[in-house]
This record gives structure tokens, C-alpha cells and sequence, in this order.
């Protein structure tokens, strides 16, 4: 008589944790296609972060070559300008050896 009574308990218990236990079962999958997702979402973004990133060091990278440019040509402005001086000078120096032709 308590072996009829305990069985239909026992398996009725049975049947619960296999119950709870297919539940967890799906609720886990669940949350691991869920964490899949967010991974595959938070890769996207860092992706896209760098590729930003990427971009503004080339900006970066170009900026800085137009200004070398820049610079590099007022340089060479500035070099024109003192040759001519140097030139200018030389000429005159060359004029006051010969100050016939300075003041004839």
C-alpha cells in the first residue's frame, strides 16, 4: 500500500524535474543565443569604432602632409628670396670694386 502511494509521487516529482529541466534547457539556449547576438552586435560596433578611428588618423596623416607641404614651400620662397639677396649683394660688391662704373 505505501509503495502505491510513494510511486505515483515519485513519478509525478520525476515529471516535474523533467519538466523544470527541458525549461532550463530552453531558457538556456535562449541566453546563449541572446550573449551570441550581443557579441556579434558588440564586434560590429568596435569594427566600426576602429574604422573611425582608422579614418581620422589618415585625416590626421593628411593634414600633416599639407602643412609640411606648406611649410616646405615657404621655405623654399624664403630661400628664392635670400638668394636673390645673396645675388643682389654679390653684384653690388663686385660694382663697389669698380667704382668707375658705380659713379663714372
Amino acid at each position: 500500500k505505501v509503495k502505491s502511494m510513494v510511486v505515483p509521487k515519485l513519478e509525478k516529482c520525476l515529471q516535474v524535474v523533467d519538466d523544470v529541466s527541458a525549461q532550463l534547457g530552453r531558457e538556456a539556449e535562449s541566453v546563449r543565443g541572446e550573449a551570441r547576438q550581443a557579441g556579434v552586435k558588440a564586434k560590429e560596433m568596435i569594427d566600426m569604432q576602429v574604422e573611425q578611428i582608422v579614418q581620422q588618423v589618415d585625416d590626421l596623416e593628411q593634414y600633416r602632409h599639407k602643412l609640411l607641404d606648406g611649410q616646405c614651400d615657404d621655405l623654399a620662397s624664403q630661400l628664392r628670396a635670400a638668394r636673390g639677396v645673396i645675388e643682389f649683394s654679390e653684384k653690388l660688391g663686385s660694382l663697389e670694386s669698380k667704382p668707375d662704373v658705380l659713379f663714372p
